[in-house]
């Protein structure tokens, strides 16, 4: 309930009518007893509180009172039961609080609404989701009418609609969760309201559009947010570390790196700061970086962020998970482009163990290692082992992406090249046209990522005893390093 917008409040002592000098004189007890409790419980001196709590409802059974006090005090021992998880006590205390304030107040009011929305965060928290949402509901009815009377401001619907929203997100029905957000977003907008509100609306409608795989639509959302939570908390404040660091997963994840290493270095400074220096998060942190860097080719950076990453992940999660056997792919595609094959070797066939075991022989992830792996193979004149992890990673690809996906590339290109190193030049040919008519899909004729893909085909023409055909290549390269290369 990592997003709930629950909010207890302990109902004030409104004013009352004056009463005859005899009964003010009697209750002068009564309000010290409310005015004692309500301190103690704002202190977090609850037992304190429960004891003027009842000591307070003692002198209301004994006096026969029946006015707004009567619902302040059980709101009050309701609160105190509450923080004590004695939750069925408080269900019946704020039940019997309702009663009150209906009788006293009329069925429209905000103590009302108020108390209602108290006894959905109860169910709420106790995990009873459908009487949450009716009392939710039945609050929000009632303060549309004081809205639309004018008794209201309309920001004040933003909380009752974030704690519908709130259920919705816990119980993944992220589709229900989405119009009462954008409401809240929209009421906010309109007529103001808590900022700390509008931050909380903003990271759960990103959070849904994330889970939805709708990162597009999340990245507006925290961009705002972020500016409103370092003005709200301070920019240390520890509710910026959750934006933050969705924010720079999504800049990662769309490939904008340069964004993306901004925001990780600023998370890693504060989780540095907060979190022991073996956390998984800090891992999950120094693991992207080393990625983002890695890309770059600033591998001595990267090789840092990634072995930081990995003592912790061994360290936390164990040798075999699946965190770990991501650092270690990360790690094993670096040496591989450092020319440090019999490295990457062992680190990738430690990878494709795990991966193997956790994954399955045939997932996507298994796909990638054997790619990677058959790559430090063939660097190492083992085009055999290099065929056999090539051939089963170009299976599980063509299966999970298609024939035609640019991703299936590196797989085609070192699988032929395992043939060419076996003079299967024929079979070689066929793998490295593919490569390229599966890139010019991607990138177009014109792009100079073509060009280790158009010297390589023109190796094996050359080969071949195809010289005509190979020249043709040659000046096609020649025109695209001429022109500069055009991407679409």
């Amino acid at each position: 309930m990592g997003y709930g917008f629950r909010q207890w409040v302990l109902l004030v002592l409104c004013a009352i009518a004056l009463l005859p000098t005899l009964v003010l004189a009697q209750t002068d007890a009564l309000d010290k007893y409310i005015a004692d409790g309500t301190e103690q419980f704002q202190k977090q001196l609850y037992t304190r509180a429960e004891k003027n709590f009842i000591l307070a409802k003692d002198e209301i059974d004994r006096l026969k009172i029946t006015d707004q006090r009567k619902a302040v005090v059980l709101n009050g021992l309701a609160m105190v039961t509450i923080v004590r998880k004695r939750y069925a006590e408080a269900k019946q205390y704020l039940e019997q609080a309702l009663v009150v304030l209906q009788r006293v107040r009329g069925y429209v009011h905000p103590d009302v609404a108020q108390c209602l929305i108290n006894l959905g965060d109860l169910h709420y928290t106790v995990s009873e989701f459908e009487p949450a949402i009716d009392y939710y509901n039945r609050a929000l009815e009632i303060m549309q009418k004081l809205v639309d009377a004018r008794a209201i401001s309309e920001s004040a619907l933003i909380v009752p609609l974030g704690n519908i929203a709130s259920v919705f997100f816990d119980r993944e029905r992220f589709d229900d969760a989405i119009s009462p957000l954008k409401r809240a977003i929209e009421i906010h907008d309109r007529a103001g309201g808590s900022d700390t509100d509008l931050i909380w609306c903003l990271k759960m409608l990103a959070e849904i559009y994330v889970k939805q795989k709708k990162t597009a639509d999340a990245d507006p959302l925290l961009t705002r947010a972020l500016p409103l939570a370092e003005k709200a908390y301070g920019e240390q404040g520890a509710e910026l570390l959750p934006i933050l660091s969705r924010l720079a997963d999504i800049r990662f994840a769309t490939g904008k790196t340069t964004e993306a290493e901004s925001l990780y270095r600023r998370v890693l400074t504060r989780q540095l700061q907060d979190l022991a220096p073996d956390d998984p998060a800090i891992a999950a942190t120094e693991h992207n970086l080393g990625v983002i860097l890695a890309a770059r080719k600033n591998y001595t950076d990267a090789i840092q962020y990634l072995g930081t990453a990995l003592a912790i992940r061994e360290k936390n999660t164990g040798e075999e998970t699946l965190e770990t056997a991501a650092t270690l792919q990360a790690l094993g595609d670096i040496y591989n482009n450092q020319k440090e094959f019999i490295a990457a070797q062992n680190v990738l066939e430690r990878t494709l163990r795990i991966r193997e075991t956790k994954l399955g022989r045939s997932h996507r992830d298994t796909g990638a290692t054997l790619t990677s792996l058959a790559v430090a193979e063939i660097n190492q004149q083992d085009s055999a082992g290099a065929e056999k992890h090539a051939r089963r990673a170009l299976d599980i690809q063509e299966k999970a992406q298609g024939k035609e996906s640019p991703d299936l590339v590196p797989t085609l290109l070192v699988l032929g090249t395992a043939y060419q190193a076996q003079d299967r030049f024929t079979d070689t040919e066929i793998l490295f046209r593919r490569a390229l008519a599966n890139r010019e899909k991607a990138m177009g004729k014109d792009s100079p990522e073509l060009l280790p893909i158009l010297k390589s085909l023109a190796d094996v023409l050359f080969k071949q005893d195809r010289p005509l055909e190979a020249v043709d290549i040659i000046q096609r390269m020649r025109a695209i390093e001429e022109n500069g290369g055009t991407n679409p």
